[in-house]
Order: structure tokens, then sequence, then C-alpha cells
């Protein structure tokens, strides 16, 4: 009804503007296809995400979102954590990239020789493996998040 139409997020096409925006994604190994991705919009409120960012938050959503979940269901889920982070980020898009993130070889080696098979500090959108801990479990749930590392207790 009139309701839902309230919460439905628009989706369109959309490429990375802005010379400086466009150098630190190529800069960071991203080529030119890197530079597609989609505008999410609710109201006023617009924020862009690659597509390869929005196809992974699809695959893990699908994979530990609600059973049966429309794709609509997806979009304001996604949009929520996406305004989460960008909130994060002071408002900017453009930001952070200051994690200490392992690389793809220190998670093999963790993994194999020690089992790991989650991620003490993660989000959504740089989680090497599905199941992860993140400051957000509200918005980071539906996408595989397990809640604060601080309250994590493995069986």
């Amino acid at each position: 009804g009139a309701a839902s139409k309230l919460c439905d997020i628009a989706i369109q096409d959309s490429i990375v503007t802005g010379k400086k925006a466009r150098q630190a994604l190529i800069e960071r190994g991203g080529n030119e296809a890197a530079l597609r991705g989609k505008e999410l919009s609710l109201a006023s409120v617009k924020l862009r995400i690659n597509e390869e960012h929005l196809n992974k938050l699809r695959l893990l959503y699908k994979r530990h979102g609600p059973p049966g979940a429309t794709e609509s269901a997806f979009l304001r889920a996604a949009f929520c954590l996406m305004v989460r982070y960008n909130a994060l980020q002071g408002g900017s898009c453009h930001g952070g990239g200051m994690q200490a993130a392992l690389t793809e070889e220190a998670f093999d080696v963790l993994h194999d020789r020690m089992g790991a098979t989650v991620e003490c500090f993660a989000s959504p959108l740089n989680c090497f493996w599905g199941r992860f801990c993140s400051a957000f479990p509200d918005t980071d749930g539906p996408f595989g998040s397990l809640g604060s590392f601080f309250s994590f207790r493995p069986r």
C-alpha cells in the first residue's frame, strides 16, 4: 500500500564521477568497469555503490537474510547499511580505506593452519569470509554479521 511506497528504494545506474574519485578508484586496483555502479535513493538521500560491492551484498543477503526475501527487501537492507557506514565516515561517500585489513594470503594461512572461518572486526562491505563480527549487528546481521566481537562466544 501507500506505506510501503514510502520505503521503496529507487535504484539506477551510476558512474563514479569526479577526477579525484576516479583516480582513487583506479589507484586501488579498480579498472574502468569498477567505475560502474548503482545509485540507491530514498527521498532526497542518494548513495552510490559500485556494482562489485552491491553484488557482494546481494550474495551475503541471500545467504544470511530472511528466507524468501524480495529484491525490494534486499535494497532496503542495503540502503540502511550504506546510510549507517556513510554516517560513520562523516557523510562522505569517499571514505576510509584506513582499515588494517589482511591480505588474501594471510586469511588463507589463518584458515589452513588454525581453522579460522570468522573475522573478528569486519563489515559486509569488507569481509573476506561470509561470517564476521561487526560494529552494527542491526544493519549488518542480514548480511552475515554475528554481532559485536566483544559479545561473540564461539562454540
